[in-house]
């Protein structure tokens, strides 16, 4: 179990797709910032025509009491408007942890995959 958190956000313009890479558990100063560098990111891009593909092979099942940090990564998800988001996750637990996170959020344009 990767115990240091860690990320990497990168936008592919010519395909259209943002590439994000989480791996081991986020502490909350990294979900903050996790959060701010998003932001910062997509702001010039227009979401609608663009894929959020996430890669979550690395990334910690997330502990029940830490389940609120990754809410507010979703919600900006949500209000990006992304044409649809693709989550790389192969263990079980935390597909339904990301699954209900989704939920939560109310985005149905959601699709898993369990290899790159």
């Amino acid at each position: 179990m990767n115990v240091n958190g860690g990320y990497d956000i990168h936008i592919n313009t010519e395909e259209k797709i943002i590439y994000m890479d989480l791996k081991g558990t986020f502490p909350p100063d990294l979900a903050d910032s996790f959060n701010q560098n998003y932001l910062s990111k997509i702001r010039p891009v227009d979401m609608k025509d663009y894929i959020l593909k996430i890669d979550c092979l690395k990334l910690n099942v997330i502990l029940p009491e830490e389940l609120h940090k990754p809410q507010i990564s979703v919600v900006f998800y949500k209000k990006s408007g992304f044409k649809k988001i693709q989550i790389v996750v192969q263990n079980p637990i935390l597909k339904g942890q990301i699954e209900r996170l989704m939920l939560f959020a109310g985005i149905d344009n959601v699709e898993f995959m369990e290899h790159k």
